[in-house]
C-alpha cells in the first residue's frame, strides 16, 4: 500500500485522515487527485524559426499561445482555501538552461533567446493556487 511518511513527509495528514474517519485509500486517493489538478504545468519547446514566416511573426504567435494558456488556467475553479492563481515560470534555450522569471517577463525572455540566435525556446509555466495574506503586497 501507500507509505504515508514517504508520500507526504509528516503526520499532519494522518491525523486529519483519522479525524475525518475515512479509510486510508479513499483519503489519500482524493488527496492525490487534488494535488494533480491543483498544480497544472506546461513544459514545451517552441521553434523560433519556421519556413515561410518571419521570426517576429513566429514570436508573436508563441506569445498568443502562452496568453491563451494563462487565460485558460486563470479561468479554472480555485480549490478550497485559495483566492488566486500564481504562475512560476522558466524560460531558456532548453530545459537545462531555463531561468526563472515572472509572468510579465516572459516576452522579454523569449526575445533574449531569439536574439542569441537559438533555434528554439523552452517555456515552463506552473500554475499554483495561493491564498493572499492581509497586509502583504504579494501572496504566500
Amino acid at each position: 500500500m501507500w507509505d504515508e511518511q514517504r508520500l507526504f513527509g509528516h503526520g499532519i495528514l494522518v491525523a486529519l485522515r483519522q479525524r475525518l474517519e475515512l479509510p486510508r485509500w479513499i483519503f489519500f486517493s482524493r488527496l492525490l487527485e487534488d494535488r494533480v489538478t491543483i498544480m497544472a504545468r506546461m513544459k514545451k519547446t517552441f521553434p523560433l524559426h519556421v519556413a515561410d514566416k518571419t521570426d517576429s511573426r513566429v514570436i508573436a504567435a508563441l506569445q498568443v499561445t502562452l496568453n491563451k494558456y494563462v487565460k485558460r488556467e486563470r479561468g479554472k475553479a480555485l480549490p478550497t482555501g485559495a483566492d488566486r492563481w500564481i504562475f512560476q515560470c522558466r524560460v531558456g534555450a532548453n530545459s537545462e538552461t531555463a531561468q526563472p522569471c515572472q509572468l510579465a517577463e516572459i516576452p522579454a525572455s523569449i526575445e533574449a533567446v531569439a536574439l542569441a540566435k537559438h533555434p528554439e525556446v523552452y517555456v515552463e509555466i506552473l500554475a499554483e493556487p495561493r491564498l493572499k495574506i492581509a497586509g502583504t503586497k504579494g501572496g504566500v
